[in-house]
């Protein structure tokens, strides 16, 4: 005898309990992956900066600088004069009596947490007035090659996938010296003298904190703010026994902080990279 089929058909109910199951899959299924790509993104960011700031610091201690030909500096009184090439008072390739000092780094650039700048520093080769190479920054006069100068060599970046600066604060031998910065100096060290003599020895690149100003909250961007006058006036010349300055980035895409920690300890200046769970605060 034939027997029929015994068939079964999903209910309504169960086919959406199917439906629903699979939608939670696939939606932990795409929270994953973008999780990882997330924190995949933000290590490759965090470590960008990183490789930033040690270029910068490679940039002094081999002493380049974005010049490319684009500008003139004279020394003919107290501080440096900058201008650009063809100009009244200049012309090419006549850099008498200036000297690339260093660099400076600006983040939170007008109020952006993703910008950051990178300025060429020049200073006097001569103290003014003497025959004698300047020994103190102070007596190099440092001026940023920024506006309102004519001559401009900052290089404008962003970090990678929103990353974004939370602050940056600086210590002396642990101890945190306020106020918190948005700007530090990398500059080559100076020329020593004994009894009139010069004093040989291997340069150095010296860290110095460039104080928060109103200027530099504003971004130093417009000519208005000279930066030139923010890293001459706001650096400071101390150069403290263990400083370091420690700088918190929060991830746009991932609940990590990176923290890039800047200093010698007494040894050459390097970096370190902390990454943590959780943002910075």
């Amino acid at each position: 005898m034939n027997k029929g089929l015994n068939t079964h058909a999903f209910t309504v109910v169960e086919v959406l309990i199917v439906l629903a199951v699979t939608g939670s899959l696939l939606v932990m299924a795409i929270s994953l992956i973008s999780g990882q790509q997330g924190r995949t993104g933000f290590t490759q960011s965090i470590n960008d900066v990183q490789a930033q700031i040690n270029d910068v610091i490679n940039n002094v201690a081999t002493g380049y600088y974005a010049n490319n030909n684009n500008v003139t500096c004279s020394a003919p009184g107290a501080s440096p004069v900058l201008a650009t090439p063809g100009s009244p008072t200049n012309t090419e390739g006549q850099n008498n009596g200036c000297v690339f000092l260093g660099r400076a780094m600006q983040f939170d650039v007008g109020g952006d947490p993703t910008a950051f700048n990178v300025y060429d520093i020049v200073g006097l080769q001569k103290k003014n007035g003497s025959t004698q190479s300047p020994q103190t920054l102070t007596d190099a006069a440092p001026l940023a090659i920024a506006p309102p100068n004519p001559a401009d060599t900052t290089q404008h970046l962003y970090t990678q996938y929103g990353l974004s600066i939370k602050k940056m604060t600086y210590t002396n031998n642990g101890t945190p010296t306020p106020p918190d910065i948005t700007t530090f100096a990398l500059t080559s060290s100076l020329a020593g003298y004994s009894n009139g003599n010069l004093v040989s020895g291997s340069k150095q690149v010296e860290l110095h904190p460039v104080k928060t100003s109103a200027s530099i909250a504003a971004g130093g961007e417009d000519a208005t703010l000279a930066v030139p006058k923010i890293i001459a006036v706001n650096m400071d010349y101390v150069l403290y026994p263990d400083l370091t300055v420690t700088m918190c980035f929060n991830s746009d895409s991932s609940n990590q902080s990176g923290i890039i920690t800047l200093g010698s300890n007494g040894r050459q200046l390097s970096t370190t990279l902390q990454i943590n769970n959780g943002m910075c605060t």
